[in-house]
């Protein structure tokens, strides 16, 4: 299964998986990580409803850290496997890759776009993809 510690320890293969630099993964994992909880506030479900319980109870995800979720969505960007592939390697069901995608996709896009006004290259090759 692929986590971000993992290959983060590889800068090679970090580049191929992601299209980014370990550099430019962290200096994105910010812009992404505040869009992300500004879209996703803790008090609420996926759907929008107030939650029961609060954030973090119940059975733990495979995509916890906001690396892994930005490790997935750039790496789905770079790759463009099928979802079922993409799951495999992140230990997700074909299911669970669906909703994962269409909730980080509007949110990479974002944080690119944000970034892109500071940086350029590698930020408009990972989002043309």
């Amino acid at each position: 299964m692929i986590n971000h510690e993992k290959l983060r320890d590889n800068a090679e293969e970090f580049r191929r998986a992601t299209g980014l630099t370990i550099d430019e993964f962290d200096r994105l994992l910010p812009t992404f990580a505040a869009l992300y909880e500004a879209k996703y506030a803790a008090e609420t479900t996926v759907q929008g409803q107030p939650r029961q319980r609060r954030a973090g109870g119940g059975a733990k995800g495979k995509l916890n850290s906001m690396e892994d979720k930005l490790l997935f969505i750039l790496s789905y960007q770079k790759r463009a496997p099928l979802q079922t592939k993409q799951g495999q390697d992140f230990g997700l069901s074909q299911s669970q890759t669906n909703e994962w995608l269409h909730r980080l996709r509007p949110v990479l896009d974002a944080a690119l776009a944000e970034q892109e006004a500071g940086l350029a290259g590698s930020w408009t090759l990972v989002r043309k993809r």
